[in-house]
């Protein structure tokens, strides 16, 4: 069980823990998840963008698709990226355009299933889209 901070969010990990120190039984509120969004499991957030799986919590690094947070093991693949003039391509085939992608954030091209991110300025990283947990594909690109 991780050690909480006076100033730290409760989350369910923590609730569940107190509530079983006092003797209180809660044996379905314990649902599928991890970490609390944003909560890694080194114990501390991300200070760079993110992507989200709203399927199960999984959190990733939108820098290097490393595995942040949640019931995931593992990082998202990373994806070979170019960009020509305007446009970004992934392996070969144009996805979207340089305005599609924000600086410091990111855009999920769900027909492509990819996540295209731009954690610096013209630094353009892509990642499959698919969640290695089970399957689904990641939701969202929460800026850093």
């Amino acid at each position: 069980m991780t050690t909480r901070r006076p100033t730290d969010p409760l989350t369910r990990r923590h609730v569940l823990g107190g509530a079983t120190a006092v003797g209180l039984s809660l044996p379905l509120v314990s649902a599928c998840g991890g970490e609390s969004a944003g909560e890694s499991s080194a114990g501390g957030a991300s200070s760079g963008p993110t992507i989200v799986c709203a399927c199960h919590g999984s959190i990733f690094s939108a820098v290097d698709g490393a595995v942040l947070g949640g019931p995931s093991s593992s990082g998202l693949p990373t994806e070979s990226v170019s960009v020509q003039g305007q446009d970004i391509a992934v392996g070969g085939q144009v996805v979207g355009s340089k305005s599609d992608v924000p600086e410091g954030s990111g855009t999920v091209f769900r027909d492509q299933r990819l996540v295209v991110t731009q954690p610096a300025p013209g630094e353009f990283k892509a990642f499959s889209a698919v969640c290695p947990h089970q399957g689904c594909l990641v939701d969202s690109v929460k800026p850093g």
